[in-house]
């Protein structure tokens, strides 16, 4: 049997956890982990993954992983999870990502991946530290990932949020709001239990990503979901994962026909972007993807400048 992961958490005032006290080791409910493991995965390797679009500087990405996720089966077991190409214009990117305490806790682990689908880094569930916010707001595990671009031989192209195999089972006690206002003001601790939250394979999180510093040579990288259309080239078995090839496009080589996937991404964020307003951004998006391969962006693009209109 695992260990289990037990955190005391100072909780600031009562307001935490809309009642975090009321929950027991009684009400714990269960991981999910039977319904992930009879979902399927979607896909055999990295190269398949589809992507989820970065949120913009100074804005914060909501992140649900649960059964409507995609599922793949990584060296230390299924999971679900959502997979982003990071921005590759500037040397640093900080990247803040949270998961909430609601009435589990998912323990995250994050995978960073070269642009041949390596692992080149890992931020497993020990990385994260139990963060409490002011009166009202969540308790959260949070990690500050830095990746340095510009010193590090291997550049970050992908990441990966998935669940560490730590929330497969076990539990997390955290310290009751009324415990916590008694140590506070010095006043006699009450006789109640802590509340307790099973770990889950689900999760709410928050992801924000910044970056900075000075500017990289551009080029486009390929999707997750075309990767695998490109030549191949032959990369070392990754740490984590089943991936075994990946390429990028050159920026001279025209691109082949995007896989379907891929052409349904885009197109989505490029509705998004004119339904937002966002000409410009929609813009570069059909130049993105027809660099991409995509023989459909444009015409996707003029038929939702044509419904804003109406």
């Amino acid at each position: 049997m695992r260990r289990n992961t037990k955190v005391a958490v100072i909780v600031a005032g009562v307001l935490l956890l809309g009642g975090c006290a009321s929950h027991s080791s009684q009400s714990i409910p269960d991981s999910g982990f039977a319904t992930l493991m009879a979902s399927p995965a979607c896909c055999i390797d990295f190269a398949q993954m589809p992507l989820d679009a970065l949120p913009d500087d100074d804005s914060t990405l909501e992140v649900v992983l649960d059964s409507s996720s995609p599922v793949f089966d990584f060296n230390d077991g299924k999971s679900y999870f959502k997979a982003f190409q990071l921005p590759k214009q500037r040397s640093q990117i900080d990247i803040m990502l949270k998961s909430y305490f609601t009435d589990s806790i998912m323990l995250p682990s994050v995978l960073f991946l070269d642009k041949k689908l390596r692992v080149i880094k890992e931020v497993n569930a020990e990385q994260f530290q139990l963060v409490y916010g002011s009166i009202g707001r969540r308790i959260s595990l949070d990690s500050h990932i830095t990746l340095d671009q510009a010193s590090s031989g291997q550049q970050a192209e992908f990441m990966i949020i998935k669940a560490d195999p730590k929330s497969r089972q076990g539990e997390t006690k955290v310290m009751s709001a009324a415990r916590k206002w008694a140590k506070e003001t010095g006043l006699a601790e009450p006789v109640e239990a802590d509340p307790v939250f099973s770990h889950s394979m689900s999760g709410n999180l928050a992801l924000s990503v910044r970056s900075s510093g000075q500017l990289l040579s551009s080029g486009q990288v390929m999707s997750l979901g075309a990767v695998q259309n490109q030549s191949i080239t032959p990369s070392p078995q990754p740490t984590v994962g089943n991936s075994k090839s990946a390429i990028v496009l050159p920026a001279s080589t025209s691109a082949p026909a995007m896989l379907s996937e891929t052409e349904a991404f885009y197109q989505s964020q490029i509705e998004k972007a004119v339904k937002a307003g966002d000409i410009d951004k929609a813009m570069k998006l059909v130049n993105e993807a027809e660099r991409a391969g995509s023989t459909k962006a444009k015409s996707v693009f003029i038929d939702a400048v044509k419904r804003s209109q109406k």
